[in-house]
């Protein structure tokens, strides 16, 4: 057998199920061609519009109003910490909880959802590929006028070899580049035309319904990548907290406990699409690169 058809056979068992895919925030196919539904039970990561014209700011918790383009209706300074307190104080600047904020910015953003409106997506069930194959995903997102809009990609086979890695033009204005996070700048999105429809068309020749797509936390990939699909592996599942739902292991965290040093060039969504590789990998009890 075939490493891949090894893989697969293996890997095959660990894919989740669909209750488990709605029940952790994964887009599911709606009620017509292109509309998606998610799970926004208590549990799941996604934050709801409170309103036609509200959000909620991703870093300070406020809910804020936008004007009909999406830009915050008032000019006004958001203040949030990069960590959460731990036992009353913040790691990332010693300040206490609820004393000053150490970081400051322009405008508010947000990754709100609006459950009844979740459009423009694609269904795998379409795509080209008709064989089994093992693909693994990530993405870079920034916060823009529109939410959270999908600026990276990058996409590895079984082998951890990239069969696909693009920029993504977005389609609103750019609030915050998430740089400590995406590693990416203005600079890295100046002169891309490539366009979330360009990116479709190439996903639907690489997968289909058959293909195991593994990723860490990737709902909120798909969400942004307006992707559904319904062969998941998660490596967030496969790898889980030793305190149990709700707490998560981070990504970095398994790379440094079960991977070496990993040296990927490329985008910085392609380390972590072959460090998920290698971990899915692991766990069928394979090599963590053939």
């Amino acid at each position: 057998m075939s490493d891949l058809g090894e893989f697969y056979g293996r890997l095959n068992r660990l894919v989740m199920p669909e209750a488990e895919l709605f029940h952790y925030g994964y887009p599911r196919p709606g009620n017509a061609p292109g509309r998606a539904r998610v799970g926004t039970h208590h549990g799941t990561y996604w934050k709801v519009m409170p309103g036609p014209r509200k959000r909620i700011c991703e870093r300070c918790s406020k809910v804020y109003e936008v004007d009909s383009e999406g830009w915050p209706a008032v000019r006004e300074t958001c203040k949030w910490h990069m960590q959460r307190a731990r036992n009353g104080v913040h790691p990332c600047c010693g300040h206490r909880q609820g004393g000053q904020s150490c970081q400051t910015s322009d405008y508010h953003i947000h990754c709100n959802i609006d459950p009844a409106n979740l459009t423009g997506f694609i269904n795998t069930s379409s795509g080209a590929a008709h064989d089994r194959s093992v693909l693994a995903l990530d993405c870079e997102m920034v916060a823009t006028t529109r939410g959270y809009e999908v600026v990276a990609l990058a996409v590895v086979d079984h082998r951890c070899q990239p069969v696909y890695e693009t920029m993504v033009k977005p389609e609103g204005h750019v609030l915050n580049y998430n740089t400590p996070f995406s590693g990416l700048t203005a600079a890295d999105l100046r002169g891309v035309t490539t366009t979330l429809r360009d990116v479709h068309a190439k996903l639907l020749a690489l997968m289909g319904p058959r293909t195991i797509l593994v990723g860490h936390g990737m709902h909120n990939d798909l969400v942004w990548l307006r992707l559904l699909h319904g062969h998941i592996v998660d490596t967030i599942q496969l790898y889980p907290h030793a305190k149990g739902w709700p707490n998560l292991n981070s990504l970095s965290f398994l790379m440094e406990r079960h991977l070496p040093p990993l040296n990927e060039g490329g985008l910085k969504c392609r380390k972590d699409t072959v460090a998920t590789m290698m971990l899915a990998r692991l766990k069928c009890g394979l090599r963590a690169r053939p």
